[in-house]
């Protein structure tokens, strides 16, 4: 090889520099980000959800029925209700000592100086048009929900 080619060669020679840093591919990453949302999505959908209680069923069911067998559902609840929680002669009393039972159950007076007396002897009676069943299964809804978080279920 002959100098001018040697010349040339070296000339055409460049300095040593490191290789260029790859560049991101922002497809990939955006793709990454739109899996990782779908993903918290997907389980958020599918979370486990509190279970709706046998009561709080009932109540609904009763808020759709007509009034006299809207009555009967949540008059059977109770009782089922006292009867589960304490003894069967509980379960059995009727009438002002029945409203009391129920008032001490959940620690109020909506059974014996409010609408709730209508699960007295007034149950017997033909509802009156004035009774709001949508009222009254919010009420028992709130006492039901009430006395659960205190723990008596």
């Amino acid at each position: 090889m002959s100098s001018a080619d040697k010349a040339a060669l070296l000339a055409s020679l460049r300095d040593i520099h490191e290789p260029l840093a790859p560049k991101p591919d922002w497809l990939w990453l955006i793709a990454a980000i739109a899996l990782g949302i779908g993903l918290v999505a997907v389980l958020w959908a599918h979370r486990p959800r509190k279970k709706e209680s046998l009561a709080t069923q009932q109540i609904n069911a009763a808020r759709t029925e007509p009034p006299e067998q809207a009555l009967v559902r949540l008059a059977r609840l109770l009782r089922a209700r006292i009867q589960n929680s304490s003894d069967n002669i509980k379960a059995q009393t009727q009438g002002d000592a029945w409203l009391q039972i129920l008032d001490s159950e959940f620690k109020t007076s909506f059974f014996t100086a409010d609408i709730g007396r209508i699960f007295g002897e007034d149950l017997y009676r033909k509802p009156t048009s004035e009774l709001n069943i949508t009222t009254l299964c919010d009420q028992l809804e709130q006492l039901h929900d009430a006395s659960e978080s205190k723990g008596s279920v």
